[in-house]
């Protein structure tokens, strides 16, 4: 249905016009028309930096989600210039009761980085020393400092689309730092009262910085000796490791914030901090709180009416940095010896064993200032943990077949295994292995295959995590968006109902904000983690045909089953968990948080055991050279081509083991990928072409043609290459080419969601020299 005169598919932004208005109220869950769909020039139509104007009380939206403003129909829509003046609002054509395509409403967009500014140090140290025919002193140092900088970043809000102290803030009319001409405007328009909801990047941008300090030193001493003819080698090291990070962001302190706001006027008519409540304002605070101003003879008043119009001295005064430390230290103690235990008739069995003691420490230390929580966030603790492992391992390989006992289709069979056995002081201990073979029937055809038992222990970051606070968003399955999806449709939809009367909401038009705009949370470790335990298996055929030479070819398959996958129980699963559930006294609905109109306004997410991950895929190699001088004696050089093709069959994943997925096929989790590389050298020059292919893929394999509009991604090849010389034994240039040719990620994704799966910084170049002392 039409939400604005003279609307139609084919004039409201729509990226695919043919897609029609969602006619039917219940939206029915088999009438091909999708609930969302990509638009043009999306915005977010609720908030602006400067500052939205919105009525005192009552909702942010009209019943058919349009914004909601001042007037007789509730559409004259004002809003902030840069100067302060009011002027009038374009909110564009609105797509639910956030997002609209087109108008002056802020562009999230401006908020997501691509890539970090980053700086790199690094510094190595290898030593070694003789000191006897039976021992060698080794050493090995490594320093790494690394300064990053988020150089886009979320800033603070006080927006329509939070809670507690990042909602709107309301003023009264008369409010002092309102200029003339805003009073004016506001007078003629019978505005007595209104909520801004504001994008506050002139107050504080997060642009989160930090520094990383790495240290590590291996000492230790290793040589070999004889025993009945046989060589054993063996060796002890410690290893110290420490990484020190430091972590700065900008942070508004919450209790000035209010102090700034309330404001009257002196005997001389000067704007100037007052401890009386400014008549009209009400500054939100954290749910059930509320912060008075208090006498600070540093206040400075805050002007929020326009963008840049606040002094610099009280953007100082109501923001500044915060500083979070984290430090990691670990030392390891090995000592292993390996060698010939005995001869069998296919050859000698070899065999290393060895101990091993771990420790891991940890510590988070947050600053005074988040300690007492003056910011917009819960008081974050400040929390340390350690966990120290002894450990036993040994592995052997025994030869059963050799190519000297000339037997016919049996020219090599080779047995191997290896254990470890883990004793943790976090989860107890934990057993691993490894058997397996290599088989070659003949010389050019070898069989080979292994099965493991494998963990993985919990890190300190999944387990001394203290609660943190986050910001995400939430895919809220009873979002009329929402609910005709999922694994099991009807299920959600049964468990959305109380929902829907609870809070007296229409299943076919309530929309979540918490769909598309972030809302608070928090993230915390858990010191009860268990260990993951996998399960895999992997066989495989490697050719190597001696009619041709440099030729190999391969191909592998591979099996995996892990449980109790250490996950963090993250804003989906919990949704799900909730809403997916045939138990409707579980767990998960308890970590959401939802206010009096049904919206959500707090989620607290976790690491936790329990989930499972079952992956299932093969893979295919092919590398052949040759030397071009027999192909023709005119020409001259090596010639290389590698093809290497993956194909994956399952990836089956669930955190809250109530809703399993088959992620194969979906956005980074192509089923097919393949690259290929050519190379060529001849005496100093090198030239090399290397393609690497993504196939398509879905943004998740649980939406229909009910969901969205646009569910596919096309594939993608990204081509790179580069040239170099080597000019004498010291002097190396090489000249480096990524994306070849300027290929972006595939429609319609963002620079965001492209992030870490297609190239996002287009066609550039790098110049390396190197030179040699």
């Amino acid at each position: 249905m039409t939400t604005q005169p003279g609307r139609t598919p084919q004039n409201d932004g729509r990226v695919n016009p043919d897609v029609p208005f969602q006619t039917c109220v219940p939206t029915a869950a088999t009438d091909g028309i999708p609930n969302s769909v990509y638009i043009e020039n999306d915005r977010n139509f609720t908030m602006l930096a400067g500052g939205l104007l919105f009525p005192a009380t009552g909702g942010f939206n009209l019943p058919d989600n349009r914004l909601r403003g001042f007037g007789p129909s509730q559409t004259t829509y004002l809003r902030f210039a840069p100067d302060g003046s009011l002027v009038p609002y374009n909110p564009g054509i609105n797509f639910g009761n956030t997002n609209a395509s087109g108008g002056d409403g802020f562009t999230l967009q401006d908020t997501t980085q691509i890539t970090s500014k980053v700086e790199r140090h690094t510094v190595n140290v290898l030593g070694n020393l003789q000191v006897a025919p039976w021992a060698n002193l080794f050493y090995e140092g490594l320093f790494y400092r690394a300064e990053a900088l988020e150089l886009v970043d979320q800033t603070a809000y006080n927006s329509n689309l939070f809670g507690g102290a990042s909602a709107p803030v309301t003023f009264a009319a008369s409010h002092p730092m309102l200029s003339p001409s805003a009073v004016a405007t506001l007078q003629a328009n019978g505005i007595t009262n209104f909520r801004l909801s504001r994008v506050n990047r002139d107050l504080a941008v997060n642009n989160g910085r930090g520094t990383t300090d790495v240290a590590r030193s291996v000492v230790g001493v290793n040589g070999s000796f004889e025993v009945a003819d046989r060589v054993f080698n063996w060796e002890v090291s410690a290893n110290f490791g420490k990484n020190d990070s430091v972590f700065f962001t900008n942070a508004l302190n919450q209790q000035r914030f209010v102090n700034a706001l309330n404001v009257t006027r002196d005997a001389q008519g000067n704007v100037v901090c007052t401890t009386t409540p400014t008549p009209g304002l009400v500054v939100p605070n954290a749910a059930g709180s509320t912060i008075v101003p208090v006498a600070d003879p540093n206040c400075v008043p805050l002007n929020l009416f326009g963008e840049g119009v606040l002094s610099p001295d009280a953007k100082a005064y109501v923001s500044g940095t915060t500083t979070t430390k984290s430090v990691l230290e670990q030392t390891v103690f090995n000592a292993n010896i390996g060698g010939t235990l005995f001869n069998l008739w296919a050859g000698p069995v070899d065999a290393n064993f060895g101990v091993e003691q771990r420790k891991e420490s940890g510590e988070f230390i947050p600053d005074d200032f988040q300690v007492r929580g003056l910011g917009r966030a819960v008081p974050i603790l400040g929390n340390a943990g350690e966990y120290t492992t002894k450990e036993v391992f040994g592995e052997v390989v025994v030869p059963l077949i050799a190519p000297a006992m000339k037997l016919p289709l049996l020219d090599k069979l080779v047995l191997t295994g290896k254990f470890r056995r883990v004793d943790s002081t976090v989860n107890g201990v934990a057993d691993t292995y490894t058997y397996g073979f290599q088989f070659r029937p003949v010389r050019d055809i070898e069989l080979r295959g292994n099965a493991t038992r494998a963990l993985r222990s919990p890190a300190l970051v999944e387990l001394f995590t203290p609660s943190s606070n986050i910001f995400t968003t939430v895919p809220d399955p009873c979002d009329s968006r929402n609910v005709n999806s999922g694994t099991n449709p009807a299920l959600r939809r049964a468990n959305c109902q109380p929902f829907y009367t609870q809070f007296g909401l229409d299943p076919s038009t309530f929309l979540s904000t918490a769909v598309t705009a972030t809302i608070p949370g928090t993230l915390s470790g858990s010191p009860t983690l268990r260990n993951e335990k996998s399960d895999a298996i992997n066989v495989g055929l490697i050719f190597r045909p001696r009619a041709v030479k440099n030729l190999q070819m391969s191909w592998d398959y591979f099996k995996i089953d892990i449980a109790d996958t250490i996950s963090n129980l993250n804003a989906t699963a919990i949704a799900t968990g909730c809403y997916d559930n045939p138990d409707p006294s579980n767990p998960f609905c308890g970590r959401i948080t939802r206010d009096a109109t049904g919206q959500i306004t707090g989620i607290s997410t976790g690491f936790v055991n329990g989930g499972i991950l079952e992956f299932r895929g093969h893979a295919a190699e092919v590398q052949y050279s040759f030397d071009l001088d027999d192909v023709s004696d005119k020409l001259g050089g090596e010639f290389t081509v590698g093809v290497s093709v993956s194909n994956l069959g399952t990836l089956k994943t669930s955190t809250n083991r109530v809703v399993t997925t088959d992620q194969a096929g979906e956005l980074g989790s192509s089923k097919d990928v393949s690259q290929v590389s050519f190379g060529y050298r001849h005496k100093g020059a090198t030239l090399t072409l290397r393609g690497n292919y993504i196939g398509g893929a879905t943004f998740s394999n649980t939406e229909s043609a009910e969901t969205r509009d646009i569910r596919f991604i096309p594939r993608y090849t990204l081509w790179s290459g580069s040239v170099g010389y080597d000019f004498n034994k010291k002097l190396r240039m090489n000249l480096a080419v990524t994306n070849l040719l300027n290929r972006e990620p595939p429609f319609p994704l963002t620079a965001g969601a492209a992030s870490g799966i297609y190239d996002t910084l287009g066609r550039r170049f790098s110049l390396t020299v190197r030179y040699a002392l």
